[in-house]
């Protein structure tokens, strides 16, 4: 158990030790520091008040979330991604473009399919076309 940090960097440091690697694990454009959900402990441990419990064997915090909170946790963030805080962090767009590029497999995939079946049925037409002529010589 932890006592109550004091500051973001002492809040930041708690997580680094309990929870490595947390700042990966936050999705900056869903953080919200008033959903017990999508805060920084919801998103780390599944819900705010779960969070609390493991860190501070406490139900309760007496820290009031507001925008300035969550640009504080975002260069805490940042910081641990080495990432200067003028410079937003890519990670949604970086999991955006792997959902993407699952899909354009996915239809190139299905592309390829179609074409194989169109030259099968380019050649069965072509068999049946020149078994046509065969038969109406005969």
């Amino acid at each position: 158990m932890y006592s109550l940090p004091n500051s973001y960097d002492e809040a930041a440091a708690i997580l680094d030790k309990d929870s490595p690697g947390w700042f990966e694990r936050i999705d900056q454009s869903k953080l919200d520091m008033e959903v017990w959900h999508t805060c920084i402990l919801g998103q780390v441990y599944g819900d705010y008040c779960k969070g609390l419990q493991i860190l501070f064997n406490s139900k309760s915090s007496p820290y009031y979330a507001n925008r300035a909170s969550r640009l504080e946790w975002i260069k805490q963030i940042d910081k641990r991604l080495n990432r200067k805080m003028s410079q937003p962090s890519t990670l949604p767009y970086k999991r955006k473009a792997e959902r993407l590029n699952k899909q354009a497999d996915i239809h190139a995939e299905r592309a390829e399919n179609l074409l194989k079946k169109a030259k099968a049925e380019i050649a069965l037409s072509a068999s049946l076309r020149k078994a046509a002529k065969l038969a109406y010589k005969g």
